[in-house]
């Protein structure tokens, strides 16, 4: 088990002031809802809550806040999320909660690139450049880590590097092991995505396809030597990506099958659904045809009715080349058409994305 997690227990068993308990304890519960211990986080943020002495209240509500936005992003409601970050941010205004203030904004910008509003960040993003010292590492890494995020989606690989560099610098001084797999697992999750718009047009290289092997390898070495309890279905799922891009498909059957079987009914339908439509083309290619029919009519069922651009383009080439596999000419022309027309929605949103977030630039504090 993390060693960090010992630590920061440690760090709160320890601290004798009530300030530095408060300190202490919202670390501890942002790593519990991190690492998908919501019972316990929860018990914390409770704890929090209920500390009113020494004149604490508004500092030990606004860290509850920025907890329980943690919490809230983690099990997938992004509102709520959004919401009790706004709520630390206005109750962190003073200049003792500083620190509060900017790793609430951190995570903010973390939400809102996943949310596909880069043009949002940049105003979240400065006001941490601003304010934050060169110390506080879990906003300057989680900052950083958006932002590398939001570059790498938009193919702006060179200055991603920089941002993944800086947020594995802060990760390794603050003891971070779980941002270090965040690192790891979106740098290779972003490139596979990539990999796989890039097939559409057939514009993936091998130079491409080793490097995403090479990432996704070191993701997976770091994240058994941790072993966290939560989020274990989205390595396996990267793996049966990047075996269907390299043609592996007798291989990419079995761990695709292994995957359905192991996490189908605990994973999240943004995850299922695009599982079952990878099903039903390693199916497809492998010879069972009356099997991928079934399969991709499950995918399509448990598909959400509202789709990013990258997310149509992708359905959309599954569902044509499935069709092209049964000699369904006319459905394979009309879902290409389809599928073109999001990924060139998609392409104008990668230029958004870049030119919101390529001219920020890390202070000297932060290196």
């Amino acid at each position: 088990m993390s060693s960090a997690l010992d630590s920061l227990r440690t760090a709160l068993e320890q601290a004798e002031q009530p300030a530095k308990q408060a300190v202490a304890r919202t670390r501890y519960a942002v790593y519990l809802a991190r690492m998908g211990d919501i019972d316990r986080a929860w018990l914390e943020i409770g704890n929090l809550r209920t500390t009113v002495h020494h004149g604490l209240q508004a500092e030990c509500t606004a860290r509850a806040n920025l907890a329980e936005g943690v919490l809230h992003f983690c099990t997938g409601d992004w509102s709520k999320a959004i919401d009790k970050l706004q709520r630390a941010e206005a109750l962190s205004a003073m200049p003792s909660c500083s620190a509060v203030s900017n790793w609430a904004n951190a995570w903010h910008a973390h939400i809102l690139v996943n949310l596909g509003r880069s043009a949002e960040v940049p105003k979240f993003a400065s006001a941490v450049m601003a304010r934050a010292n060169g110390d506080e590492h879990s906003a300057i890494a989680r900052l950083s880590l958006a932002i590398a995020v939001g570059l790498q989606s938009a193919e702006r690989y060179e200055r991603s590097r920089l941002w993944y560099e800086l947020a594995r610098r802060h990760a390794v001084r603050d003891g971070d092991d779980l941002t270090i797999d965040a690192i790891l697992s979106d740098a290779a999750a972003f490139r596979i995505n990539n990999l796989k718009v890039a097939e559409i047009d057939g514009s993936v290289s091998p130079e491409d396809l080793t490097r995403a092997r090479q990432e996704l390898e070191s993701s997976v070495h770091y994240y058994r030597a941790k072993g966290w309890p939560s989020f274990r279905w989205i390595l396996p799922l990267l793996q049966v990506q990047l075996l269907l891009l390299e043609g592996a498909f007798e291989e990419a059957l079995q761990q695709s099958e292994s995957w359905l079987s192991t996490y189908g009914s605990e994973a999240p339908e943004r995850l299922r659904w695009v599982a079952l439509a990878d099903h039903a083309f390693c199916l497809a290619k492998t010879g069972d045809a009356s099997g991928a029919s079934r399969f991709e009519l499950d995918a399509m069922n448990l598909a959400p009715g509202t789709l990013g651009d990258d997310e149509r383009a992708l359905a959309t080439f599954r569902r044509a080349q499935l069709a092209r596999m049964r000699g369904e000419e006319a459905a394979h022309t009309s879902l290409m058409a389809e599928c073109l027309e999001a990924l060139a929605a998609h392409r104008q949103d990668q230029v958004k994305h870049a030119q919101a977030l390529e001219g920020l630039e890390p202070p000297v504090s932060f290196n």
